[in-house]
């Protein structure tokens, strides 16, 4: 009873976080496992209490967005969830049926170079056993579930790996019981081999590219460790194929070692031009002083949040698609928050006197539409974000107040 109230518990957190999707996977994964053990009646008796609780948990939040917003639940669920689901047009990142396929390749490295071995010890593995059968559900048909779906992010597929490695690591212990040699050693040597050249890559890059250069001259300590854990890599596993380990248990735990060195370094390891791309406020930080409580913030669907959060603002503007901010913007109120990019120079570019128009965007989205806009007193484009500063320009219609604004939290 305490599992399953626990179980409920999570699934109603994970709605908080991600919606209708979190339930949908728990359910997936659950109900064919139950029909293949032929305990279908028992759903029905263990389904209540998991429902119960993750209510419990998710009902507060959701009767206080309803009382504040009646049309929530209604766009959130058929717009949000069904039409992205199954509209390729609504769909914010539509990829093909097989997206998941070369993501799970690459997310299941170096475990993937056994894939032979695997499928050998699957064979011999008796799907007889509950949690082998629940792992297989509980990978099997998620991931379908997500492959099915016409918006594809590579990070969709998370769940599917805890039970990818239990199957994996069930397989192999299972395959190599069976065998007695060292068949871990050909994908050993290719890793190490690939290790090395990557560390090589790295030396030759800082040697070499002095202008962009993967690693700049401040972040030197994070070039050596990235090297340390590549070539530690390498050579982890170079011992183990060199090693004469009867005990097919040590080959695996050899093999692991290795991975478990260069995951611990690569989070250190992390460039700071990577770190920027996936943290905006970082950039943003770097410009808070330029920003007045008066000034005119636009930016776009990708950047407006973050923009808001740095700057503590809910007055943004949004230039270009709408994206997740559509709802918000449907309002009569709101309409004048979305601006065309073809017209930024006409009553969307105006101001109060005393405030700046200031454009903070995705650099590749800047050059798009920068030759429509004019001159800019301030300019700082980067790698991935671009902040912009513009003089308003004193036509008909300026843009509202900041108490005439749509409230990003509402967006």
């Amino acid at each position: 009873m305490c599992l399953l109230a626990l179980f409920g518990l999570f699934c109603g957190l994970a709605f908080l976080v991600k919606g209708f999707v979190a339930f949908a996977v728990a359910a997936v994964a659950i109900v064919p496992f139950l029909f293949w053990q032929r305990r279908v009646t028992q759903l029905l008796e263990i389904i209540w209490l998991p429902i119960i609780t993750a209510a419990l948990v998710a009902l507060p939040w959701s009767l206080l967005i309803y009382a504040g917003e009646k049309e929530f639940w209604r766009y959130f669920f058929w717009t949000e969830n069904i039409q992205l689901f199954l509209s390729p047009s609504s769909a914010e990142h539509p990829e093909a049926f097989w997206f998941f396929i070369p993501c799970l390749l690459v997310g299941a490295f170096p475990w993937v170079l056994l894939l032979p071995s695997v499928i050998a010890g699957l064979k011999k593995t008796s799907f007889r056993t509950p949690l082998i059968r629940y792992s297989l559900c509980w990978f099997l048909f998620p991931f379908i579930f997500f492959s099915a779906s016409r918006g594809k992010l590579s990070t969709y597929i998370l769940p599917c790996f805890p039970p990818l490695a239990i199957l994996v690591s069930a397989a192999l212990m299972r395959h190599f019981a069976d065998v007695k040699k060292k068949v871990l050693a050909p994908p050993a040597y290719l890793i190490a081999a690939i290790m090395a050249a990557l560390a090589i890559a790295i030396i030759l890059n800082r040697a070499i590219m002095t202008k962009s250069p993967l690693y700049s001259r401040h972040e030197t300590w994070k070039a050596v460790i990235a090297l340390a854990g590549l070539l530690g890599y390498a050579v982890v596993l170079i011992a183990f194929c060199t090693c004469n380990a009867g005990d097919y248990r040590k080959q695996i735990l050899y093999f692991a070692a290795g991975t478990a060195i260069f995951m611990f370094c690569g989070q250190f390891a992390v460039p700071h031009r990577l770190v920027e791309k996936k943290v905006p406020t970082q950039f943003l930080e770097r410009h808070k002083a330029r920003i007045a409580p008066e000034d005119i913030l636009i930016s776009d669907n990708y950047f407006a949040s973050a923009v808001c959060w740095a700057y503590k603002r809910n007055d943004v503007f949004i230039v270009g698609r709408p994206g997740e901010f559509e709802y918000g913007l449907r309002y009569d109120d709101s309409k004048h928050r979305m601006l065309d990019p073809n017209n930024l120079s006409e009553p969307g570019m105006t101001a109060p006197l005393n405030a700046r128009i200031t454009l903070i965007t995705l650099t590749r989205r800047y050059v798009e539409y920068r030759h429509k806009l004019p001159k800019p007193v301030y300019e700082n484009v980067g790698d991935y974000f671009t902040l912009a500063e513009f003089s308003p320009t004193r036509i008909e219609g300026d843009l509202p107040q900041p108490h005439e604004v749509l409230s990003c939290a509402t967006m």
